[in-house]
């Protein structure tokens, strides 16, 4: 049809109606702001940037604990919920979220709360695992893992690289000649890679028996238990029961609390368009009673707006022409059936203020030469049918969602014929 004419206002209201024109525009969706950097001494900007930090940190919140919901207890879906888009809500149910956000917010922070305690206790039975792992190579140790020995003498265990036998080790520690001869040695274990050994000798020769042993690559257990290594192993084995039993109750909890899902996915969607919104109040020149904002819009809206705003408050509202030169938002103007293809036409680039919308041509041609490579009435009748069907099923889906059925509905059509 037409590129849309656009024009530049400026409105001047009251600061203390600054709130509720704010959020006029914004559901009305019809102005681009300019952003002013004129600032003076009676007009400047309000810096808003902590407001909209702790506006999108709850965002981002929330929508943190909506995929902690999704893991735990995952809302059910059909194969085309992906068309459902999202649900309106009423006034009531609006200012009922708005209420209720701190509340929703406490749910939001313990939801989260929650997976960090899950996450903690995971990762408390993978330590315990290896731990178990390390330890087992000691299971026929009858001492405490950290044993000292006695008065006189000291004990040591550890591994040395290589797989031995008891024989093989007194022939390959007897090379050694930095090692003390009162030393006793016992293999523990062994294994394709290690051989895992006690050693008892005089304390007074300790540095000298570490030193030999370093000579086979001697290395010390990664974990020390306090108890016999049995002991050890059973004790974990049931640190590890008691934690998941603990976590399956925090699960079950989570899944309770999905309830509320609902009212999460409202909360994330207020602050995220109150962030929205102070990103604006940043950008608008303010003086100590009234506001300064300026943006082009639509031709067509300029005279509803304007009613609107001067039936409900004190404004000057100013409508000036664009510049020749001035780099105006472009807006398309189409009816459905050629509007349907403006995704099309926009994917190459939007024309420029003054040219010709191609769109209805390029939807003449799309539909047309659509119909003759698909050739086939079935196929076409099949998805005339198929999106018409999503499209009454599904009035709350997407606008570009929306606009691709309404697309393939009209090329169904064009195959048809």
């Amino acid at each position: 049809m037409a590129v849309l004419q656009m024009r530049r206002i400026n409105i001047c209201a009251m600061k203390e109606n600054r709130k509720k024109i704010l959020e006029l525009l914004q559901k009305r969706g019809c102005l681009e702001l300019i952003e002013s950097e004129s600032e003076d001494t009676v007009f400047a900007k309000t810096n808003t940037a902590a407001q909209i930090s702790i506006f999108e940190r709850n965002t981002a919140l929330a929508e943190n604990a909506l995929e902690i919901l999704d893991i735990y207890s995952a809302e059910k879906k059909s194969m085309l919920s992906s068309l459902e888009g999202k649900r309106e809500i009423s006034n009531a149910e609006y200012m009922n979220a708005v209420t209720n956000q701190q509340n929703t917010m406490s749910f939001v922070n313990k939801i989260i709360r929650q997976k960090k305690d899950i996450d903690d206790r995971e990762a408390l039975i993978v330590k315990s695992r290896e731990e178990i792992q390390a330890l087992m190579p000691w299971m026929a140790l009858d001492v405490a893992m950290n044993y000292q020995g006695t008065k006189k003498t000291g004990f040591l265990i550890g591994s040395v690289t290589g797989s031995y036998n008891q024989e093989q080790l007194i022939q390959q520690t007897e090379a050694i000649e930095e090692l003390p001869e009162n030393v006793y040695m016992q293999v523990v274990s062994a294994d394709k890679y290690q051989t895992y050994i006690t050693f008892v000798y005089m304390k007074e020769e300790q540095e000298d028996v570490e030193k030999a042993l370093r000579q086979m690559g001697f290395t010390r257990p990664p974990v020390i238990a306090h108890h016999v290594p049995k002991v050890s192993i059973k004790n974990r084995e049931k640190r590890i029961e008691k934690t998941q039993s603990e976590i399956e109750a925090i699960k079950a909890e989570i899944c309770r609390e999905a309830a509320m899902r609902n009212e999460i996915k409202k909360i994330s969607d207020y602050y995220t368009v109150r962030a929205d919104k102070y990103k604006v109040v940043g950008k608008v020149l303010q003086s100590k009673h009234t506001f300064f904002i300026g943006g082009y819009i639509p031709e067509k809206e300029i005279k509803p707006l304007r009613e609107k705003l001067e039936k409900n408050f004190t404004v000057a509202f100013d409508v000036e022409e664009p510049e020749e030169d001035e780099d105006v938002p472009v807006l398309l103007q189409n009816n459905k059936t050629a509007g349907a293809v403006e995704g099309v036409v926009t994917s190459f680039g939007y024309p420029a203020k003054h040219e010709i919308d191609p769109t209805a041509i390029t939807a003449f041609f799309y539909y047309f030469l659509f119909g003759i490579m698909l050739s086939d009435a079935a196929y076409g009748l099949i998805i005339f049918l198929g999106c018409l069907w999503a499209l009454k099923k599904y009035p709350n889906m997407s606008p570009s969602m929306a606009a691709t059925l309404r697309m393939f509905k009209n090329c169904g059509i064009s195959t048809l014929i």
